[in-house]
């Protein structure tokens, strides 16, 4: 009897143990498994597939991607543009000196810090501020009027200095998810004022012509800008198209006091006006 009851507890014990293993051990067959384990597991599976297949994204990232917004609405907008010229050009034309359609070598630069704020997402407002000077030379240059030759001219050189400040509108439109590109527009009305010289021998006689020039235009500027962090981008732009109207003024060595009034249109891609910039938003 005894023995019996010894049997029987030794045959509890292992039927227990064997059923235990069952309901612990996941397998391959359809057997149970501890609900909490399996919960553990697929929770730290799926947090390490998270980590390497997720981009973990700050909030304000998070915000530009769901704004789609390059620039967000309410940022303030500084920046800073620069270009720098070197060329020859074949279609040079000289305030006042006759030079027309010359051929001269041309370097110069441009120096145009600006401010804005974005009124809406992609779309700033502002006041830009500039600087510019453009140098040429050419060694010989003639005149001719009705095919009858007029003026001589030797070591031609030319400079003049310009200062500018416009009011100016940009949009962005992106063109990636990520954000990171974006195509621009700037619209810009503004006035330009300054002056130069032409220096020569004309006629093998030292030649002097200084000028001054006047003008308000409206002008298109198109470029692409790349995000170096959510506040900081690289901008390339191109000048495109201008309409002028300008008030020019010279006075030369033969003692001629000339005032003159122009009204242009410039609709070619302006080579001349290529800049590189970089702006900061916050």
């Amino acid at each position: 009897m005894f023995i019996k009851k010894i049997a029987l507890l030794l045959g509890c014990f292992l039927l227990a143990q064997i059923g235990w293993a069952q309901v612990m051990t996941p397998t391959q067959q359809g057997m149970s498994i501890d609900p909490a384990r399996l919960y553990l597991q697929r929770k730290s599976k799926g947090k390490a597939m998270g980590q390497q297949n997720e981009e973990v994204l700050d909030p304000l990232t998070q915000r530009r991607r769901s704004l789609r917004a390059f620039v967000p609405q309410g940022n303030w907008v500084y920046g800073l543009g620069v270009g720098h010229l070197t060329m020859n050009s074949s279609h040079t034309d000289l305030v006042f000196s006759g030079m027309e359609q010359a051929d001269m070598r041309l370097k110069g630069f441009t120096f145009q810090p600006y401010m804005g704020y974005a009124v809406g997402n992609n779309c700033i407002i502002g006041l830009r501020a500039g600087y510019s000077q453009l140098d040429g030379e050419k060694p010989f240059f003639t005149q001719y009027e009705d095919e009858a030759l007029v003026h001589t001219y030797r070591n031609v050189d030319y400079t003049h200095t310009f200062y500018n400040a416009e009011a100016f509108w940009r949009g962005y439109v992106p063109i990636d998810s990520k954000l990171r590109w974006a195509f621009f527009t700037d619209i810009t009305l503004g006035y330009q004022g300054g002056s130069g010289y032409v220096l020569s021998d004309r006629d093998d006689t030292a030649f002097r012509s200084n000028f001054s020039l006047n003008q308000i235009g409206l002008a298109i500027r198109p470029g692409i800008a790349v995000a170096l962090t959510n506040h900081a981008s690289i901008d390339l732009s191109i000048g495109l198209a201008n309409l002028n109207y300008a008030l020019q003024h010279e006075k030369n060595r033969d003692g001629d006091n000339i005032k003159d009034q122009e009204f242009r249109i410039n609709s070619l891609i302006d080579i001349a006006n290529i800049q590189c910039g970089l702006t900061l938003n916050y």
